[in-house]
């Protein structure tokens, strides 16, 4: 997940300069804001897909979770990329949704780590004390 990331933050530079480069006379300030709130969005997105990666090689990470972050990063600025050039009140309804899923498979990290720490505790604390009698 980590090599992802850094291909994902590529990704996140690359539209930050096309965006910077050769859409600033091209859009208007609305489509502007789009563009700058969803390359964010990606360039975050990335970086939370690295720490992750790194993460998951030192502790318990949900596959699940991690999934819908990424599923959520891609529908919430695909959405408002594709908004800007197709803007129809269809492909908004796909931003919420995305950030849903970020929120949600945040909320899953979260609480697969902490459920995995408690367990990992207990049996710890259990083999300790099958050492001592």
């Amino acid at each position: 997940m980590f090599y992802f990331g850094c291909l994902l933050m590529g990704l996140a530079i690359a539209i930050q300069a096309f965006g910077h480069h050769a859409l600033q006379t091209l859009l208007n300030v609305k489509q502007l804001t789009m563009f700058d709130t969803a390359s964010r969005y990606v360039m975050w997105g990335s970086i939370w897909v690295m720490v992750l990666g790194i993460a998951s090689r030192f502790l318990r990470v949900s596959s699940f979770g991690m999934a819908l972050i990424f599923t959520g990063l891609m529908l919430f600025c695909g959405s408002l990329f594709a908004y800007i050039v197709v803007p129809s009140p269809l492909l908004m309804m796909a931003t919420p949704i995305g950030g849903v899923f970020m929120i949600a498979g945040f909320w899953i990290v979260a609480i697969y780590g902490w459920i995995g720490s408690d367990n990992s505790k207990q049996v710890s604390n259990s083999a300790r004390k099958n050492t001592i009698i």
